[in-house]
């Protein structure tokens, strides 16, 4: 059988069982009826070919092959019961995954020496791939988990992401020699009127 044709579910009554001695009082930590958890132990009996608990006293005891099942699924239980709440947190130094990052190269001159520096001396599993999206390409990119971080301008704007100032700078306006407005204070209106000279390593200048 299929993880996909297993009832997940069925784990989480089999630890109540076990926790329990007892199918009936399982029902009640779980808020279910007790046919309902007799139901789901035969339904795993019949998975494993095992009876996995069997009468004794008041209550069941667990087959030797339930004790050796049931530290995986409390572990598996804890996982999944932990990406719920958003509880795995992340550990620099044990982690070993890959961050995909969108930025042009003058951030990837400015900012990856000393990121990488960084994440040498805290995280050295983590690997950093980069390169660079349109910026109408984003929003979607991050959605879909192929783009993790994108450092750009704050020009993407969009409901669904979080944004964080990381740094900043002055707007320098260029002009050719003998300009005739080279030496007056230009107005917004006068910097909007003028012609302009784009340069841009993306295709439509944005």
């Amino acid at each position: 059988m299929q993880l996909k044709q297993f009832d997940l579910n069925l784990f989480v009554i089999f630890d109540a069982i076990y926790s329990q001695n007892n199918l009936t009082r399982a029902g009640e930590v779980l808020h279910l009826a007790q046919p309902t958890v007799s139901n789901a132990l035969s339904r795993m009996r019949s998975v494993y070919g095992d009876p996995l608990f069997v009468r004794s006293g008041k209550g069941v005891v667990p087959t030797p092959l339930a004790r050796r099942m049931i530290g995986p699924v409390r572990k598996s239980l804890e996982l999944m019961q932990a990406t719920l709440h958003d509880e795995l947190g992340f550990v620099p130094e044990d982690s070993s995954q890959t961050l995909r990052v969108s930025l042009n190269e003058i951030a990837a001159v400015s900012l990856m020496p000393r990121l990488l520096d960084r994440l040498a001396a805290q995280a050295p599993g983590v690997d950093v791939h980069t390169h660079q999206l349109s910026r109408q390409e984003i929003p979607a990119a991050l959605a879909s988990g192929q783009l993790d971080f994108a450092i750009d301008i704050p020009q993407v704007r969009e409901r669904s992401l979080c944004d964080q100032r990381i740094g900043g700078g002055d707007s320098v306006c260029a002009l050719r020699r003998g300009h005739p407005w080279h030496r007056r204070k230009l107005t917004l209106s006068d910097f909007l009127t003028m012609q302009h000279i784009v340069v841009s390593s993306r295709p439509k200048g944005s």
